[in-house]
C-alpha cells in the first residue's frame, strides 16, 4: 500500500474519499488513490473550511499512486518537488501557486496538461 508521509496531503486525501481528517490513513490501498480524480487543499478555500485541522502540504509523496487524478488546487502550501505528479498521466490542472516551486521539469511528460497557474513561486 502506498504511504503517505506529509500529514497536509494525508488530510486533503481523506477530505476528497469523505474519511474524516482525524482519521487520515498513513496509507492507502491502491485502487483508493487510483479513483481520485481531484485533490483540493488550498490555503484558502480548505484552510477557511477546515481552520485549525488544516495543515500545509510540503511534500506530494505517494501521490504518484493518484493515477486518475485530472485536477489539483494545491496553491498556498509548502510544495516544492514536483515529482509525484509526473506520474499522474491524466492531469489536466495544476493549481499550484503560492508554493516554493523552481522546477517544472517534472511536469514535462504530462501531455494533457493544459493548465498551471505557478502564480507566487
Amino acid at each position: 500500500m502506498p504511504v503517505l508521509p506529509d500529514l497536509g496531503l494525508r488530510r486533503a486525501v481523506a477530505a476528497m474519499l469523505g474519511v474524516p481528517l482525524e482519521q487520515a490513513p498513513r496509507s492507502l490501498p491502491d485502487a483508493d488513490l487510483a479513483r481520485l480524480d481531484r485533490l483540493s487543499w488550498t490555503s484558502e478555500g480548505e484552510a477557511a473550511a477546515y481552520g485549525r485541522r488544516w495543515t500545509a502540504i510540503a511534500s506530494l509523496n505517494g501521490l504518484e499512486h493518484a493515477t486518475g487524478l485530472v485536477e489539483v488546487a494545491l496553491s498556498g502550501n509548502h510544495i516544492t518537488d514536483l515529482r509525484p505528479l509526473g506520474a499522474c498521466r491524466a492531469l489536466e490542472e495544476a493549481w499550484l501557486g503560492d508554493n516554493a516551486i523552481a522546477d517544472l521539469a517534472p511536469l514535462g511528460g504530462l501531455t494533457r496538461l493544459r493548465g498551471l497557474p505557478l502564480y507566487g513561486n
